[in-house]
């Protein structure tokens, strides 16, 4: 842009107020090309024959490194700037303007690692929330991996230490669990070396989310409880209602839901009276991991009041409609329709997804695309619609595939294989199958059963009726260990499927079955339902 060119190339003769002048006479002699960017903005580019004949009389100048040293910082201030602008109303606008920028910021990355490493991981780190909207997760991945191995990277900086959490929540949301942990364990370390408090809380909250998505809760609790203590100790408020919301979770999956609910509510007041998201730090996790709207819906859901469950989702609508941030309104919009389709609104909830899509693809926000597809292709599938409901899951599959997100992953396998259940036995049991190992290996007990239940439909729909009742009865006795309620709608729908299972073999039969599953350990059961259906 203009302002680029001005800030980076002045000097040396050439003042910021000639700049203009001197882009546009050599535009007029095809030496630099004009384009229209986002929002009009004209960008100005070398031909490539031209740019390797300038870099080569810059070389010659020994004023190469002096112009890559102003790219750098010019573009590390841009991002700065950019970041608040990525949680409002300005979101889909500024993640255009940074695409526009993005081989820029590649270019700034790339020099980083020769010239001052600390800056580069800023970058890397700060550009977070962009990558993660637009879907270069695995480019995030890469970028923060080879800058945090750089040799002149190893010092224990609070630089490195902020970029370590970014690098262990983007393996987090691809399932690389262990390196996640190395990486939220390493700058915990550094943070404590250092005496800095809430570099601590960052960490503790990477490793709270971490046990969560593992479902080692009791584990959790204790890293939400140190993290929130130290918060209310330094006073940060907006860390206070994150760690609130992390440590009531871990205790509402062990069964304290009254502690939970308490601070569920402080959660809540607090981060409604202060979301200056772009300013802090902690903009590393997943919406739904942090938001206390969130947690408030899905402890009701798990209590089966799903009427309180959907009045939460809408608070946190309207919440993020008045701050104009799309992807948390899409987020919501979402949660809205899953709760709808498994309540058996399924109209609703195809309006709702709908919604949701079309804001996603305005953001070209590959995983919440994604996500959205998904449970487009689950409402298809209630409906009776497997073509459309296999093309959507499909579609979804791909793109997860794309970002690289584990999780995301088998989620969609686990869709694509229901929709094919009526239509094509051997692709819905290869992807059942492939989603089952996969959360089984992610150690996703909630999802694990999912993928079980499925299969247990398909052994049921194949006449293998005992195999059939033997998995629901294991995944029955699985949820009562875990938070995992289902909706009226849903609980019908199973004791409808487990009624006609009941008709075609005779009680006898299958209360012995239902009792033999019932004892059935996890692993027993995963093996069991991985076993080669041959009727």
């Amino acid at each position: 842009t203009l302002e680029a060119v001005e800030s980076i190339c002045t000097g040396d003769g050439l003042d910021s107020f000639d700049v203009l002048d001197t882009l546009q006479n050599l535009a007029v002699k095809s030496l630099v090309i004009v384009s229209e960017g986002v929002n009009g903005r004209l960008r100005y580019r070398l031909l490539e024959t031209i740019r390797q004949y300038a870099r080569e009389k810059l070389v010659s100048t020994e004023q190469l490194n002096v112009f890559r040293d102003r790219h750098l910082d010019w573009f590390l201030d841009f991002e700065a700037k950019a970041r608040p602008k990525l949680f409002s109303g300005e979101q889909i606008g500024m993640l255009n303007c940074l695409d526009d920028e993005h081989d820029n910021f590649r270019a700034a990355l790339a020099w980083s690692k020769e010239t001052s490493v600390e800056k580069g991981l800023q970058l890397a780190a700060g550009l977070y929330r962009f990558w993660r909207l637009r879907g270069y997760w695995c480019e995030r991945l890469e970028w923060l991996r080879k800058l945090l191995a750089t040799p002149g990277a190893q010092a224990p900086t609070s630089t490195r230490a902020f970029a370590l959490i970014a690098r262990g929540d983007l393996e987090l949301s691809q399932g690389e669990y262990g390196d996640a942990e190395k990486s939220f364990i390493e700058s915990l370390q550094i943070c404590r070396q250092l005496c800095d408090e809430k570099g601590i809380v960052e960490a503790l909250g990477g490793l709270a989310r971490l046990s969560i998505q593992q479902e080692n809760f009791s584990r959790a609790g204790e890293f939400s409880k140190e993290s929130l203590e130290l918060a209310r100790k330094i006073g940060d408020n907006l860390q206070v209602s994150y760690a609130s919301n992390r440590y009531a979770f871990a205790l509402r999956m062990q069964g304290d839901r009254a502690l939970a609910d308490e601070l569920l509510k402080e959660s809540v007041t607090l981060f409604t009276q202060k979301v200056d998201l772009g300013s802090n730090q902690n903009f590393f996790a997943s919406p739904e991991s942090q938001n206390p709207f969130f947690n408030l819906a899905l402890s009701e859901q798990d209590q089966g009041d799903f009427e309180r469950a959907r009045i939460y989702f809408e608070d946190g609508l309207a919440f993020f409609r008045k701050t104009g941030s799309s992807h948390e309104i899409a987020w919501f919009l979402r949660y809205l329709a899953d709760l709808s389709g498994r309540d058996g609104d399924l109209e609703r909830a195809q309006c709702l997804y709908k919604e949701a899509l079309n804001i996603v693809q305005e953001l070209k926000d590959k995983y919440c695309i994604a996500h959205t597809l998904d449970g487009l292709a689950q409402v298809e599938d209630r409906k009776g619609n497997y073509e459309n409901a296999a093309s959507f899951a499909y579609e979804a599959l791909k793109l997860c595939e794309e970002v690289g997100s584990k999780p995301r992953i088998a989620h969609a396998q686990w869709t694509l294989g229901l929709s094919l259940l009526h239509a094509d036995f051997v692709g819905a049991k290869q992807w059942l199958k492939s989603s089952l190992m996969m959360r089984v290996l992610l150690k996703n007990k909630s999802e694990t059963a999912d993928s079980l239940e499925a299969l247990a439909k398909l052994n049921s729909l194949r006449g293998d009726t005992e195999r059939a009742i033997k998995i629901f009865a294991a995944v029955s006795t699985l949820r009562k260990t875990i938070s995992s309620a289902k909706t009226h709608t849903e609980k019908s729908e199973l004791d409808r499927h487990l009624s006609v299972l009941r008709a075609e073999v005779g009680i006898d039969m299958f209360t012995s079955a239902w009792i033999e599953g019932s004892a059935m350990s996890l692993e027993h059961v995963v093996k069991l339902a991985q076993t080669d259906i041959t009727h």
